[in-house]
């Protein structure tokens, strides 16, 4: 399983992940298809935190934390604000995959999602 979006400055980012300052601004893309894709992709986990902008001076609520999944990559549900406002680098292979698909990505079957879900168990 690939994963994008967990930037090091997020409450739920990876301590080794890439850093916002540095993807920003770099991305090469569509910027409403991308955005769209990331939105639309199935849900694997659900979470009742919030996620913030923390590239803003002032870290205004983003919406709910979710972690969604096209069966290949899983991201959290606030790289597609980070995607719009601040134009993040991605992953060629993930912006490729976005592409071939129109912007609109495959329903993720049930033994896919379940595969999914006790890979990142055995994760944490």
């Amino acid at each position: 399983m690939k994963s994008v979006g967990f930037f090091r400055e997020l409450g739920h980012g990876a301590p080794d992940g890439q850093s916002l300052h540095v993807v920003r601004g770099k991305g090469a893309y569509e910027v409403g298809e991308v955005a769209g894709y990331l939105r639309g992709a199935d849900v694997v986990a659900a979470s009742a935190g919030a996620a913030y902008d923390v590239l803003s001076d002032d870290p205004t609520p983003i919406g709910g934390l979710n972690i969604h999944t096209d069966g290949e990559w899983v991201w959290p549900s606030d790289l597609a604000f980070y995607v719009e406002k601040y134009n993040v680098e991605l992953p060629e292979e993930l912006v490729t995959r976005i592409k071939e698909s129109f912007g609109v990505p495959s329903p993720v079957s049930e033994k896919r999602m379940s595969e999914i879900t006790d890979s990142s168990r055995r994760e944490y």
